[in-house]
């Protein structure tokens, strides 16, 4: 998807903050950082999403349907008079957004096919229909000009289950905020441990959920093999 002299803006399409996905929020949020940066500003970098905030009340039922809403009628409407530049979807959630853009300059990312490699995973309350609804938004994948993918599982996953061809897909791991770096000293890593209360000797880190599908039972089993001083330490909701 090469870009003239002539592009002057890039779209990239976020989540809608209503959906609560917070890993994607903050993917958006920093890929739009640090490509600004790099542009320089030509072409300018625009993030855009639809906000269903107003619309959402609590309760799991309520977030479904916001995000149906938000992503069958409230981003079509966003995407009007949008099918001339460059887009990245951002989410392979929204990857039946293509069919209001230019596929041959749409890029679109797609982080990993879980709904279908773990079938027994089921989280709605209407299964049959929430996967129908995935497949639907997966079927954009196949027109997208290139697929951007986290690892080689996934885009083995990709290929295998969804057909697309492999060499339409490029694995670009997620990069690494800087502010997170090696300490500089034994005493920044102890000033570390004291702010943030954590114990001494050998600490694993696990950051997100604690869905089936993360595994938690089995880096519990797998401690104790590596060593009986070494913890586990989590962040996020349970």
């Amino acid at each position: 998807m090469p870009l003239s002299s002539a592009t002057t803006r890039i779209l990239l399409l976020g989540n809608d903050p209503a959906d609560a996905q917070w890993s994607m929020l903050e993917y958006g949020e920093q890929l739009h950082r640090a490509l600004t940066t790099l542009s320089g500003g030509n072409p300018r970098i625009i993030l855009r999403a639809p906000d269903s905030r107003w619309w959402i009340r609590r309760g799991r039922f309520s977030r479904a349907a916001g995000m149906y809403l938000s992503r069958y009628l409230l981003y079509p409407r966003l995407l009007r008079g949008e099918t001339a530049g460059p887009a990245h979807i951002l989410d392979h959630g929204n990857a039946w957004l293509i069919r209001f853009l230019d596929p041959a300059r749409t890029v679109i990312s797609c982080h990993d096919l879980i709904p279908l490699v773990l079938q027994t995973w089921k989280k709605s309350y209407f299964p049959w229909f929430s996967e129908r609804a995935f497949r639907e938004a997966l079927s954009g994948l196949s027109r997208a000009a290139r697929i951007l993918t986290i690892s080689e599982c996934t885009k083995k996953d990709i290929v295998e289950r969804l057909g697309c061809d492999p060499g339409r897909i490029s694995v670009a791991p997620m990069g690494i905020d800087p502010g997170f770096r090696p300490a500089s000293s034994p005493e920044e890593t102890a000033r570390a441990r004291r702010t943030l209360r954590l114990p001494g000797g050998t600490l694993v880190a696990h950051v997100g959920q604690t869905a089936s599908y993360k595994n938690i039972d089995g880096i519990l089993k797998t401690l104790p093999l590596l060593d009986k001083s070494v913890q586990l330490i989590r962040a996020g909701p349970l």
